[in-house]
Order: structure tokens, then C-alpha cells, then sequence
């Protein structure tokens, strides 16, 4: 049986995982329990980073979980409902359905000839990718920390452990940006699968006025 990887797997969790990894060998080299040798990462071999990208990949599906009390606390909101009360603001068809089945609507749209499917999901799949970044960069924010007050009050460690935290932040509201869009993009596409394009016309006779 082949085994399938696509683009989603490589952003919302190869990509991640590599994340994670850099965030645990930081630790380690903060610890002392890990060197870098820099000559070693040049001399790399196809047949090792696809091992390295395997690793990542099955890091990232695995500690996907730990980012999402995170990102569920500080950066989501109710983008599905939002979406769908925004799409029938507007809409001449009304969606009827309750917001917790937009994974049967999902699944609908991959079911239909010219599927634009892919599209939708890739914001999905960027949600989930920045929402693990997020979540390592705060992780290495918190070690950075930890290192400050273990040590000492060097500057360079305070501005790295600022600067980690606001990159987590920042990543943080891109993946709720990314999936107010996800939401958004699919009830568009349900109106648009419901619609024809009589909907969105309108005749309308034009009366010269004479001279």
C-alpha cells in the first residue's frame, strides 16, 4: 500500500515538527547535553534529511495537540460562526446548517467536479502550521528565560527571549487571520455551489429621454 504525502502534511506538520526539533536541540544546547557541528549539517545526504523530514513530520502530528489550549486561549475566537452569520449578511441563499457541521459542507465541496477544495484548505493547513510555530517560539521564549535567571541578566538573552515571544505572538494572530479565512472561503464556496448566475443579476431597461 503507497503512502500518500501531500502539501497539507508538509505545512500544518513536517514544517512544525522541524520547529519543535530546533526548539529541543535549543534546550539541549542550553543544557550542555548537545553540540552543533556545523560541518556535519553541510555534509548531510538526501536519504538523512528525508529521515530528518519523517522525524518532523511525526513530531509535529504528535505535539500538534500541546499548541492548541494555547492558541484556543489567547488568538481563536468563534470564526465559524462569525463566517457563516457574515456570509448570510449578505447572501440571497441563506445557510440553514448548524456551524458544527462545516465538516460535512467541507466534505461536500471535495465531492464536487472542478473542487476548489485545495484552496480552502491550504488556509487550514497554514492555521495549523502557525499555530505550532507559535507555540515552539513560546516554548523557546521560556527557555530563554529560564537561562536569564539561571545565569545572569545579559542583555542579548533578554533581547532574544522579547524577541522569541513576539515572534509568537505574531505567528499567533496570523494563524487566527488564516482561519477566519479557512471559514469564510468555505461558505462562500457553498453559496457559490448553490447559486446561479441569475442571482447576482439584475436587468434593468434604460429610458432615452428625448431632446
Amino acid at each position: 500500500m503507497g503512502i500518500k504525502v501531500t502539501l497539507y502534511d508538509f505545512f500544518a506538520y513536517t514544517i512544525p515538527g522541524g520547529f519543535y526539533i530546533a526548539t529541543f536541540v535549543y534546550l539541549g544546547v542550553m543544557l550542555g547535553f548537545i553540540s552543533i557541528d556545523a560541518q556535519i549539517l553541510e555534509s548531510l545526504s538526501l536519504s538523512q534529511i528525508i529521515a530528518f523530514a519523517i522525524i518532523a513530520y511525526v513530531t509535529g502530528l504528535i505535539l500538534d495537540p500541546t499548541s492548541r489550549p494555547w492558541y484556543y486561549r489567547f488568538f481563536s475566537k468563534s470564526f465559524n460562526q462569525e463566517s457563516l452569520d457574515d456570509v448570510n449578511s449578505w447572501s440571497s441563499i441563506k445557510i440553514t446548517t448548524d456551524p458544527k457541521s462545516w465538516a460535512v459542507l467541507l466534505m461536500f465541496i471535495r465531492v464536487q467536479e472542478n473542487s476548489i477544495s485545495d484552496s480552502i484548505e491550504r488556509y487550514n493547513a497554514t492555521t495549523i502550521m502557525l499555530r505550532n510555530i507559535s507555540f515552539s517560539l513560546l516554548l523557546s521564549s521560556m527557555i530563554t528565560l529560564i537561562l536569564i535567571f539561571q545565569t545572569q541578566f545579559y542583555f542579548w538573552n533578554i533581547a532574544l527571549c522579547v524577541i522569541l515571544f513576539c515572534l509568537s505572538i505574531l505567528a499567533g494572530r496570523e494563524a487566527a487571520r488564516f482561519h477566519r479565512w479557512f471559514y469564510q472561503a468555505m461558505y462562500q464556496a457553498i453559496v457559490a455551489y448553490g447559486s446561479e448566475p441569475a442571482d447576482f443579476l439584475s436587468k434593468k431597461k434604460q429610458v432615452r429621454k428625448g431632446k
